[in-house]
This record gives structure tokens, sequence and C-alpha cells, in this order.
């Protein structure tokens, strides 16, 4: 395997395992999302409760919600930024496949090309008793 190759590898792994963990951080903000919803809903369905004490904590819980609100927008807006990094990450993990692959195929050519001189010269290369006859002496 040529030096050249192995760089494309090298930076193909890279590129695979970057791109493995900004998906990572994707799928923990969708993770994060969700416990804020499951959350709010639990706050919701607190207040809709007809409990008697429940007004003791009304301020508390509204105060709540809306700090749930603010985090559940600010997860968002970092969602949507890392899907696009995702994405990025993912072009970047497709082009050094094809690098890859074009490196590998070109490194397949030059080893046929080269079989194929040893090959022809070997056979040029050798004398046969026929050839021998026109050569002058």
């Amino acid at each position: 395997m040529s030096t050249r190759e192995q760089r494309t590898r090298r930076v193909l792994a890279l590129q695979v395992q970057l791109h493995r963990v900004e998906h990572w951080k994707l799928l923990d903000l969708q993770r994060r999302g969700a416990e804020l919803d499951a959350q709010r809903r639990e706050l919701i369905a607190a207040l809709n409760d007809s409990d008697a004490l429940q007004g003791l904590f009304l301020d508390a819980t509204a105060r709540r919600l809306m700090s749930i609100a603010r985090e559940a927008d600010e997860v968002g807006r970092e969602e949507r930024l890392q899907i696009a990094r995702v994405r990025e990450h993912a072009v970047r993990v497709a082009c050094a496949e094809r690098l890859s692959e074009t490196v590998a195929g070109q490194a397949a050519r030059a080893d046929e090309k080269r079989a194929l001189r040893e090959v022809i010269d070997r056979l040029v290369g050798a004398a046969t008793p026929a050839s021998r006859k026109i050569t002058p002496p």
C-alpha cells in the first residue's frame, strides 16, 4: 500500500470519527430536548390537577415553566446548528471516501501496469532460438 493510499485512508477514518462525534452531540441535544418536553408536560399536568395546595406553588411552577421554555428554545437553536454541522461532516466523509477510492484505484492500476511491464520485459528480454539466427555474427 502506497504512502498516499495510507494517508487517504487515515483522513477517511478521521472524517468518519469526527462525523460520529458530531452525530453523538446531536443525539445528546435531542435527548435534552425530550427531557425538557417531559418536564414541561409534568408541570402542566400538575397545574391541571385539582389539588388544594396547588395555589401555593403556582408562581414557582409558572417561573419553572418559563425557564423550561427558554431552555427548550436554546436547545432547539443548538439542535438546528448541530444538524447543519452533521450534514457538513457527512459531506466531508463522502469526499474523503471518493478520494480514498480514487487513490486506491490509481494504485491498483499502477500495480497492474507494473506487472504487465514485467511480463512484457520477460517475454521480450528472453532470447529464443529463432531470434539467435537473426542476429548478425
